[in-house]
């Protein structure tokens, strides 16, 4: 018999955070006890062909949608403890990145916490060894469009990994990848 373990974790928002105020939300596991979410104001594009991401229309309204993504753990920042020199940490709250780009070397991996909000966008370019990972969110949405910006941008580098983050409307692509 295969049994699955299910657990629910939530984060809280960072008080500069824009809510929407039309629904709330509230989620639980099997059995368990309700919680409520903060509804996060997103501007939606597209649906994501992705089976863990759910998108829900309250009514008839095409410009509002709840997203809520659903994703298996990846783990924290103490399962890098050996490596904690090389780990730039993004812990709960509002991170404004100045000039809007983040340049990273070679051999660190940048970590954003659960309730992590970070505006700018993560460049690696002529790299190695990055890994960029965790469950906080990279929001562009106040972004002006034309400085095309994206989530992250990889170019001319090599063993990038990108996961578990989520990247709200970027001015440009969520994830370039160059030569």
């Amino acid at each position: 018999m295969i049994s699955t373990r299910t657990e629910l974790i939530t984060y809280p928002a960072p008080p500069e955070a824009v809510a929407i105020h039309d629904f709330s939300v509230r989620v639980r596991a099997e059995n368990g006890e309700w919680q409520d979410l903060f509804p996060y104001l997103v501007p939606v594009d597209i649906d994501l062909e992705d089976p863990r991401t759910i998108y829900v229309k309250p009514g008839n309204h095409r410009t509002e949608e709840l997203a809520a993504l659903l994703t298996s753990s990846i783990g924290n920042v103490s399962d890098c403890e050996g490596l904690l020199p090389e780990v730039l940490y993004f812990g709960p709250g509002m991170h404004v990145i100045e000039e809007k780009i983040l340049r990273i070397p070679s051999g660190k991996t940048v970590y954003l916490a659960g309730g992590a909000m970070v505006v700018g966008s993560m460049v690696c370019d002529h790299v190695e060894d990055v890994t960029i990972r965790g469950r906080g969110i990279i929001y562009l949405t106040n972004i002006e469009k034309t400085t095309y910006l994206r989530t992250v941008q990889i170019d001319f580098s090599r063993n990038i990994t990108v996961e578990g983050i989520i990247s709200v409307d970027p001015p440009h692509y969520s994830i370039h990848l160059g030569k």
